[in-house]
């Protein structure tokens, strides 16, 4: 009745894997669990040592496709009607964790993530933010976020993870888009993973960088213009350039972006800060392109 999927990239999952493997024996449903190697170099070995349990699978992808491929290439996989999709560097940290979707089955679910306390002062941007953003996306309301939810295959078939999407950032975002564009409804409870790959500071804001010029590339084509209506960033940004100061805040951005950098490298990063970073970086790559779509 459940299949589990683990798409994975350079990471050992094995823990993971034994944690939702005793949790799923618990429960008593028919299950499986399928991890997915996205062109990994690493672990691959000790990956494969999951197919010691039963009703575990192990496939390794020798190119890497991408994050929103390689959920579609385990989906197709899954024999199951209900589809858990975890991400690799999840800790399981509630013991009736699976039990709590048994009764969501034919629902969309998000169970969300939370994060430790940071374990030094370069590692404290990501779980800041991270903790902020689950708060604020139970209070008012909530955009499609994928590391840990539940869908039915027969849903999930419907629509998809954009396979053209194999930039890093908002592949899940547009894929809650296009839910809701087929009137299909999610939900988010009180069941999340514990995220146990936290970025230095440094590499997150790398990231947030690169999210944002997917962001921007996803917007410009017609069949993806509901982004605009779902991202605050790009609402914020619409606004700024409605009123034709987004060419000033690109240019203060630049002028103060060191600063900005330093003071969210410290060991306690403003979220003011960060998002005056993100739209100003924001304001940035849009004059910087040819190709410019507002409407």
């Amino acid at each position: 009745m459940l299949s589990i999927l683990i798409p994975t990239f350079n990471y050992n999952c094995t823990l993971l894997v034994k944690d939702l493997h005793l949790q799923a024996i618990d429960v008593g449903i028919p299950f499986e669990i399928i991890v997915a190697e996205d062109g990994s170099t690493l672990f691959v070995a000790e990956n494969s040592e999951i197919t010691i349990l039963p009703f575990c699978q192990h496939f390794v992808l020798k190119k890497n496709i991408g994050r929103a491929a390689n959920r579609n290439f385990l989906a197709k996989q899954a024999k199951y009607e209900n589809l858990l999709f975890i991400d690799c560097d999840s800790k399981i940290v509630k013991h009736d964790f699976l039990k709590k979707y048994t009764s969501h089955f034919g629902k969309i679910i998000l169970g969300g993530r939370i994060y430790n306390a940071p374990s030094d002062n370069n590692h404290t941007l990501l779980p800041k933010y991270g903790q902020k953003e689950r708060i604020t996306n139970e209070q008012e309301g909530y955009l499609f976020t994928s590391p840990n939810f539940l869908i039915p295959k027969s849903i999930f078939n419907e629509v998809l993870f954009d396979e053209k999407i194999t930039l890093y950032g908002h592949e899940d975002t547009l894929f809650g888009c296009n839910l809701q564009a087929k009137g299909f409804k999610f939900f988010l409870i009180d069941n999340p993973v514990l995220h146990i790959q936290i970025e230095d500071n440094f590499s997150f804001l790398k990231k947030t960088e690169l999210s944002i010029d997917n962001l921007w590339e996803l917007v410009q084509k017609k069949s993806n213009k509901k982004l605009k209506d779902v991202s605050t960033l790009y609402k914020y940004y619409q606004n700024l350039h409605k009123f034709k100061i987004d060419t000033i805040i690109a240019k203060i951005f630049m002028g103060t972006k060191t600063i900005l950098q330093k003071q969210l490298y410290s060991s306690n990063p403003s979220l003011f800060i960060f998002n005056c970073y993100k739209i100003g970086y924001l304001c940035h790559i849009s004059n910087n392109k040819k190709t410019f779509c507002h409407k």
